[in-house]
């Protein structure tokens, strides 16, 4: 069985304990994320599938989409903190869902 690339995968999603609904894709395996991070106005259909596949040959690879853009909702959200700041939350519910 052949695995699903990047750009086959579902989008998935995530409610964060600061409200927010996160959309989502992993692929690849092993015991720790590399969590890619976008500018503020690229999302999950943003990143170069063939990057993420090699990336993903050795790691598990987690994409996102930033808060207020593609399939990640919020109300009243301010989503002008630093990125890091932004994904922290999904990043905690994503491992407590492991």
């Amino acid at each position: 069985m052949t695995k699903a690339g990047y750009a086959e995968l579902p989008n998935l999603k995530i409610m964060a304990a600061n409200g927010v609904e996160y959309a989502y894709r992993e692929v690849g395996e092993g015991p720790v994320r590399l969590v890619s991070l976008m500018h503020i106005r690229g999302n999950l259909d943003s990143w170069d599938p063939a990057l993420i596949d090699a990336l993903s040959q050795t790691r598990k690879v987690m994409t996102f989409d930033n808060i207020g853009i593609g399939l990640a909702h919020a109300d009243l959200y301010d989503a002008r903190g630093f990125v890091g700041e932004v994904a922290q939350p999904l990043l905690v519910q994503r491992r407590a869902s492991d």
